[in-house]
């Protein structure tokens, strides 16, 4: 397989869940070995072409470009200035904020070598991740997360592994600039918590009036009780989008299904 250049990976977050995932496809695939992943830092003694696959642009923390010949950095959707809808693309208007500054901070870092940033929606899903998604996985494992008669929220996902992967694509086949990526399905919200729940041995999820919904939102809010929250009242009547088919068409790819994958891989001692 072309590698593009490069024989070596740097991984920007260690600490971050994607890390692992990341890793694991570079290596499984042959696109890199083992040994010439590293994590975080350039070893002063390092020597070869290297691909930085950033897993938060937020918290890059890079202070040489030495051998660096390619660079990755995950962001997100938030900059987008857009509260309600669907399929929502690159051409949305952005919110200027602080966060939106790291990326223009990945863009000046790396202006001399070909760059690709990747805006993830809220939802990522995947062992150890730390979202909106892992919110609802206590609050459904508590028994404080409850479906809303009525409440038709839809929003995007994608599963971690789809992400290694289109991280892959682009540096191998040199596909360079901003866009967004998910799976491509308008979830149910409903859906992906029935998803969520069937992870965790089958949990029931109860459903309540939207009348007794709006009422608990005050006791969440004031006990912080997530699953009760103004918030996830919100997110589960929220009709909010994005698609990634640019991306997709420059990769010809097709990402899995977040509730698929919930739903139907087997997971053992060695699933992510």
């Amino acid at each position: 397989m072309d590698t593009a250049g490069f024989d070596s990976l740097l991984i920007i977050g260690s600490n971050n869940f994607l890390a692992p995932y990341i890793e694991r496809h570079f290596v499984e695939a042959g696109i890199v070995e083992a040994k010439r992943v590293i994590y975080d830092v350039i070893p002063d003694d390092f020597s070869g072409n290297i691909l930085v696959v950033a897993c938060d642009v937020n918290k890059m923390n890079i202070n040489t470009l030495r051998g660096v010949v390619r660079a990755i950095g995950f962001s997100n959707t938030s900059f987008y200035d857009v509260t309600e809808g669907e399929n929502f693309n690159e051409e949305t208007p952005l919110r200027d904020c602080e966060m939106y500054g790291m990326e223009i901070r990945f863009e000046t870092f790396f202006r001399n070598v070909p760059r690709t940033i990747i805006r993830l929606p809220e939802l990522v899903i995947g062992t150890g991740m730390n979202n909106m998604a892992m919110d609802m996985v206590r609050q459904i494992y508590r028994g404080t997360y409850m479906h809303i008669d009525g409440a038709e929220g839809l929003c995007s996902a994608v599963h971690a592994t789809s992400v290694a992967e289109v991280a892959a694509l682009c540096a191998l086949k040199d596909v360079t600039g901003t866009f967004i990526f998910t799976d491509g399905i308008n979830h149910s919200v409903k859906d992906i918590a029935e998803a969520l729940a069937h992870r965790l041995d089958d949990r029931k999820i109860f459903s309540i009036s939207d009348k007794k919904a709006r009422f608990l939102r005050f006791f969440g809010n004031l006990l912080g009780i997530g699953g009760w929250s103004g918030k996830m009242y919100d997110f589960k009547h929220r009709k909010l989008t994005f698609s990634p088919t640019i991306l997709l068409s420059k990769l010809d790819y097709q990402p899995v299904s977040v509730t698929e994958y919930l739903l139907n891989h087997v997971y053992d001692e060695n699933s992510l």
